[in-house]
């Protein structure tokens, strides 16, 4: 995998984990504005904060990494160094990966908020989602 390939992976990573991070807070801030008669608002609302900040990190450690191989060039070519690219591109995989699953977790509670009917299909609708992406994301994470 060449140097070019890992920035560009990373440049994708980083914008779509910033825009669902921004999803997240977005979500979490209106979760607040609702009553508190329902337990799970606050679970959701927690979740959500909780996806916002693990995909912040990864949006930030991509950036970081593409920021860190543009300027030190020599010490990011080789997968066997301790380089800032490939560091960068582990943490932006897991906390992506993490943020993810604890953002389709949030989307998935929200529904209870509503009603239990619906409740029950974002449950299984984010449930499913979370399969397909473990099944695509640990197939990218070991083509690295």
């Amino acid at each position: 995998m060449s140097l070019t390939d890992l920035a560009q992976v990373l440049q994708h990573a980083s914008f779509l984990s910033a825009v669902l991070a921004g999803f997240s807070v977005t979500l979490f801030v209106t979760l607040l504005t609702i009553s508190r008669k329902h337990r799970m608002v606050s679970y959701a609302a927690g979740t959500a904060l909780v996806a916002a900040a693990l995909l912040g990190i990864s949006a930030i450690s991509g950036v970081a990494g593409m920021v860190g191989a543009i300027l030190d060039q020599e010490s990011a070519l080789g997968p066997g160094s301790e380089s800032t690219i490939y560091g960068a591109f582990r943490w932006t995989n897991i906390s992506f990966l993490m943020g993810m699953f604890v953002f389709f977790i949030s989307l998935g509670l929200c529904g209870w908020v509503h009603s239990r009917r619906f409740g029950v299909v974002s449950s299984v609708i984010s449930g499913l989602t979370i399969v397909a992406l473990c099944y695509f994301l640990v197939a990218v994470m070991q083509a690295f």
